[in-house]
C-alpha cells in the first residue's frame, strides 16, 4: 500500500482536504485577540469578519479571497493575518476570471456605484465565430419565436457539421458571459443546452445570434446603485407554453438589490404544468426557496434590519398568488403535489408576501421565455440594474389591485 504523506495537488481529494484544513485555520486565528468569524452555513465560502465596531465580508472560491469591509483597517488586518499563515499577494480587485468590476465613488468618497462587464471577454468570443456571426443589428438574445428541442431530431448529418463548426464551445462560452455579466441570456442559455447533443442549423444560428447580440451590448453588463432598493425584492413568472419533448413548461425569477440583479434563475418546472395556473405556482416554489435562504444568509451577516419585514415577491398570475395564502382546493386545482404547498409555510412564517404584478413590468418575464423585441427593449434595464427598479417597486405599491384579495 502506498501512504500519501501530505496533500498531493491535484488529487481527487486534495481540494476537500485544503478547504478543511483553510477554514479551520481561518476560524481558528480570527477567533481570538478581539476578532470573530463566522463562517456560515447558508454559504461556506462566505465567511464573515468583526472586530470593534467594523465588520468584513469575505468570499473564498478554493485559494481566491475577494473581500468587503466598512473600514480599511480591517481589510489590512483580515490581509495580514491570513499572510500569517499562508504566504498571498494582492491582485487587481476590479478583474476576476474575465470579469472587470468597475467602481463608482460620489465626491465624498462613498461608493456610487459597482458596475461588472465582460467586453473583453465577449470580444474574444465573437472574434472566434467572426465569420457566422450576423451583421445586422441585434435586438434579442434569441431569434425571434426561437424554440429549441430534443423533438425533432436533425440527420446526424446536419448534427455532426454544427458539432464541427464548434457548437459546443460556442455554447459554453456564452454560458460563462451569462452567468457573470449578461443575464438577459439566461433563458437563451437553458435553450442552447437543451440540444447541444444534436445541435441543429437553426441551434447553430441561434447561437451565433446570441454572440452577436452580447457582442452589440458588450459595454454593459450588471450595475447596482447605492440609490437603488435597500431592501431585497423578487419576481417570478412562468410560461405555459410547454416544450413538445416532455410538456414541461419553463419558470424563472430575479431578485434585485441596490437596484441590480442580487440573484436570478431560468429552468424548466420539475412537473408538467395543466394550466397557468400551475405552472406559475409550481414557479413560486423555486422564487420563495430563494428567498428563504437569502434571508438565513443576511441574518448570518448580521443584517437582519434588511429582513425585518416579509420579503415581497412579485407574481403575475392572481389565482397562483392567491393559492400561496388561501386554503382552497378546486377541481381545477387538487392535482397539484404536496410539496408544492410547502410555500403557505413561507408566507405563514411571516418570511415572505406574494403580491400582483402586470405582466408587462414583471422583469422575470425574460427568464421563462424568448420575449419580443418590444418587451426585451422595457425590461433588460431594469433586469440588469442599468434602469429605476425602485422606482418601479414605488409605482407597484401604489398600484390599486397590489393585493391578489
Amino acid at each position: 500500500y502506498m501512504i500519501m504523506r501530505k496533500n498531493l495537488y491535484g488529487h481527487p481529494a486534495a481540494g476537500r482536504s485544503w478547504g478543511k484544513l483553510r477554514d479551520s485555520e481561518i476560524i481558528k486565528h480570527f477567533n481570538q485577540d478581539g476578532w470573530t468569524c463566522t463562517q456560515c452555513e447558508s454559504d461556506p465560502c462566505l465567511f464573515y469578519f468583526t472586530r470593534d465596531s467594523a465588520w468584513a465580508l469575505v468570499s473564498i472560491h478554493t485559494d481566491d479571497l475577494d473581500a468587503v469591509a466598512t473600514t480599511n483597517d480591517i481589510l489590512e488586518g483580515v490581509f495580514n493575518n491570513v499572510h500569517e499563515i499562508w504566504e498571498i499577494k494582492r491582485t487587481d480587485p476590479e478583474l476576476m476570471l474575465g470579469v472587470c468590476r468597475k467602481v463608482t465613488y460620489a465626491k465624498d468618497g462613498k461608493v456610487e456605484s459597482v458596475e461588472q462587464t465582460m467586453e473583453a471577454y465577449i470580444r474574444g468570443m465573437a472574434d472566434s465565430f467572426r465569420d457566422f456571426l450576423p451583421k445586422r443589428p441585434i435586438q434579442t438574445f434569441l431569434p425571434p419565436k426561437t424554440q429549441l428541442s430534443k423533438f425533432e431530431r436533425p440527420s446526424d448529418a446536419e448534427i455532426q457539421r454544427n458539432q464541427d463548426k464548434g457548437y459546443n464551445r460556442a455554447v459554453g462560452m456564452i454560458v460563462w458571459a451569462v452567468r457573470h455579466a449578461m443575464i438577459v441570456g439566461k433563458y437563451g442559455v437553458t435553450q442552447l443546452c437543451t440540444v447541444m447533443a444534436i445541435p441543429s442549423d437553426a441551434a447553430f444560428e441561434a447561437a451565433m445570434h446570441a454572440i452577436a447580440f452580447m457582442e452589440q451590448r458588450s459595454k454593459k453588463g450588471i450595475k447596482f446603485s447605492a440609490s437603488g432598493n435597500r431592501l431585497p425584492v423578487f419576481m417570478t413568472d412562468a410560461s405555459n407554453k410547454p416544450d413538445p419533448h416532455d410538456g414541461i413548461c419553463h419558470a424563472g425569477f430575479t431578485g434585485h438589490l441596490a437596484n441590480g440583479p442580487l440573484m436570478s434563475k431560468s429552468s424548466k418546472l420539475k412537473h408538467c404544468g395543466l394550466s397557468s395556473e400551475h405552472n406559475e405556482y409550481m414557479g413560486l416554489t423555486s422564487c420563495l426557496r430563494a428567498v428563504v435562504w437569502l434571508r438565513q444568509l443576511l441574518n448570518e451577516i448580521g443584517r437582519q434590519d434588511m429582513i425585518a419585514a416579509p420579503t415581497v415577491v412579485y407574481g403575475d398570475n392572481i389565482q397562483a398568488n392567491r393559492l400561496c395564502k388561501e386554503h382552497f382546493v378546486t377541481t381545477g386545482n387538487q392535482h397539484i403535489y404536496m410539496p408544492d404547498h410547502w410555500k403557505r409555510e413561507v408566507m405563514e412564517a411571516g418570511m415572505a408576501v406574494v403580491k400582483w404584478v402586470n405582466t408587462m413590468y414583471n422583469v422575470s418575464d425574460v427568464m421563462s421565455k424568448n420575449v419580443a423585441p418590444g418587451i426585451q427593449k422595457t425590461l433588460d434595464p431594469l433586469l440588469s440594474g442599468y434602469g429605476d427598479i425602485s422606482k418601479l417597486i414605488l409605482q407597484l405599491e401604489a398600484s390599486p389591485r397590489l393585493h391578489t384579495e
